[in-house]
């Protein structure tokens, strides 16, 4: 039987999974992501980046399962985890920094 404490957890966070408001873990993101474009694609690109992190847990999911056999459980979560850390680090150490950039293109 679980305690009041984790029951008090569980429902905190199926509330804030089921509201409206972003989760913490993507916050960051989101923001990151408005900060590299321009005032007339920032709304676009802000509400793009959900949709590409829910629709890589397909193909991450499927690299997990094909690994599995051969390097059991732990074996493909960990390389599956640390192929995708690894490709994150190299994405952000590639991304410019917006800070004193004038944010507002002009499209020609």
């Amino acid at each position: 039987m679980p305690r009041i404490g984790t029951r008090s957890c569980i429902a905190r966070s199926y509330a804030r999974t089921t509201t409206s408001q972003p989760s913490t873990p993507m916050a960051p993101p989101i923001t990151v992501a408005s900060e590299q474009f321009g005032t007339n694609l920032r709304a676009t690109a802000t509400t793009t980046v959900p949709n590409f992190v829910r629709g890589a847990v397909v193909p991450l999911t499927s690299i997990f399962q094909a690994l599995t056999p051969s390097l059991g459980l732990i074996g493909a979560g960990l390389l599956v985890g640390v192929v995708t850390i690894a490709l994150a680090a190299a994405s952000i150490a590639m991304l410019d920094e917006t800070f004193g950039r004038d944010l507002d293109f002009v499209e020609h």
